[in-house]
Formats: C-alpha cells, structure tokens, sequence
C-alpha cells in the first residue's frame, strides 16, 4: 500500500514544505486536538488581494487542466477569503465558479460577484434551466414560500406563495387578465373577444357586444 505520512507532532516539524515556504501539514483546533489531517499553508508574506494558496491539475502531458484555488479577498490576512474553481477549455484555463467570503455564488462570471447578489449567473449565448417538475402542487411536499419550479403539464414556470402554486407566466394557455387596470391601449390586433359575459363602455354596462 502506497502513500506518504506528514507528522506534524514533534517540536519545529513544518510538514512537507515546498519552495517558497509553502508547505502541507497536520494542523491542530484551538482545543489541541487533529482535526485537519491535511492542511496547505501559504508562508508567503504577501498581503495583496488576489494571493492565496491552491492546486493544480495537469495532464500527462503537462498541460494545466483546472485548479482549486483559495485567495484573500481584501488584501488582509486571516480576514475575508473566497473560493474559485477554474476548468479548461479551448486551451484556456478560466474561472468558472466562485463563492466569496459571504457565501455568494458566482457561475462563469470570471470574477467578482455583483454585491447585490446572492447568486450571479452570467452566460451570452445559454438560459437558465429550472427544476421541471410534473404538476409541482401533487409532487413538491411542503414547498417553502417563494419556490418556483418549470410545470411541464401546463407548461408555465409557478411559484409557491405561501399558501398556494401561482402561475409565474402565461405559457401556451394564454394570459388570464382578472381584475387588471389597463394603462395603455388594449391593441387586439383583428382579434376577437369571446363569451364575454359583461362589457362596459365608459361607464355603461351592457350585455350586447360592441359594434367596430
């Protein structure tokens, strides 16, 4: 069985170190007890936003396939951190996912998140593809409010409010207008309206359908 032991136990141990002063080590909680077997500490005296400590793949060839990477956010040691993962493709290897020190999630934005953010997506030639779910009333138990699912039996994107599933979206079964108040022209564009029951016109009701 193959392998390597880093004993970090005895006095002045400093792991296995690298150059530059990196090293991975065993590392001890305040209690004194081993809780973070494998440990990579950067020695680097630099304070500069950006540094940090990471990994690197590589393939047989050499070439760099992706890193792991955690870096200082502000510039200030032991402060704030983020995490970023980057992947190759096209021969170029670029961030592809970060999450900040406030735990916001970053999806192929190449950089910082938007402050506003809790989750940022950032794409130019693909859409984001919610959860499709067969009839989200039957098949979701105790949807927590603000949910929202894609509803592939009426094709409209829903969302729970707290009390029942409402329709996000108009979908292919047409816009069901209820007690709106129009603010601009209501443009039918040659198109008919049917089986009305009551229609008003400036302010007098009748049951017999306009004439154009």
């Amino acid at each position: 069985m193959g392998g390597f032991i880093i004993n970090n136990t005895g006095a002045g141990s400093n792991g296995l170190v690298f150059s530059g002063g990196n090293r991975v080590a065993a590392t001890n909680d305040a209690a004194g007890s081993i809780t973070h077997p494998f440990t990579v500490i950067n020695q680097s005296a630099s304070n500069v936003a950006g540094t940090g400590v990471g990994i690197i793949y590589q393939g047989d060839g050499g070439a760099q396939l992706g890193t792991l990477e955690f870096s200082k956010e502000n510039g200030v040691d032991n402060n704030e951190s983020y995490f970023t993962l980057s992947t190759r493709l096209a021969d170029v290897v670029s961030e592809k996912l970060r999450v900040d020190s406030s735990g916001a999630l970053g999806i192929a934005t190449g950089g910082a998140i938007d402050a506003s953010a809790i989750v940022q997506i950032d794409s130019a030639d693909r859409g984001f593809l919610a959860p499709r779910v067969s009839d989200p009333t039957s098949a979701i138990a105790a949807p927590a409010t603000g949910l929202m699912a894609y509803d592939t039996v009426t094709n409209r994107y829903q969302y729970y409010d707290g009390a029942t599933w409402q329709d996000f979206g108009f979908g292919v079964g047409g816009d069901n207008l209820g007690n709106h108040t129009a603010t601009t022209d209501l443009d039918m564009s040659n198109n008919n309206i049917v089986n009305p029951t009551m229609i008003s016109f400036n302010g007098t009701t009748g049951a017999a359908a306009p004439t154009k």
